[in-house]
């Protein structure tokens, strides 16, 4: 739970990693993963290497996870290749958004 001195939180002002895997929902992610348990393996495999939240992207066609420390990350990702058989790779998410421009 927050503290009091850590501040409001706005809605859609996430404050870290922790509180936007808290935030994470798809909507598709159970009947997806009721038609094609893989996806469901793969969310399950992810959560098992460590990831502090696993979500299906989209409808489907990508999983991830978030992982708080990088070697954790990249170690999942070998393991799971070789586990599962399916490319997986650590990546590195934004620090911020770049700015939207239209040219």
């Amino acid at each position: 739970m927050r503290g009091p001195s850590a501040g409001p939180v706005l809605w859609g002002q996430p404050r870290g990693w922790p509180d936007v895997a808290a935030r994470l929902h798809n909507d598709f992610q159970a009947v997806v993963g009721g038609a094609h348990p893989e996806v469901t393996r793969s969310l399950e495999a992810l959560e098992g290497a460590g990831a502090m939240a696993a979500l299906m992207s989209g409808s489907g066609s990508t999983s991830f996870g978030i992982f708080l420390d990088r070697n954790v990350a990249e170690r999942a990702a070998r393991i799971l290749a070789g586990e599962l058989g399916w490319p997986c790779r650590a990546v590195r998410t934004l620090s911020a958004f770049p700015e939207a421009r239209l040219d």
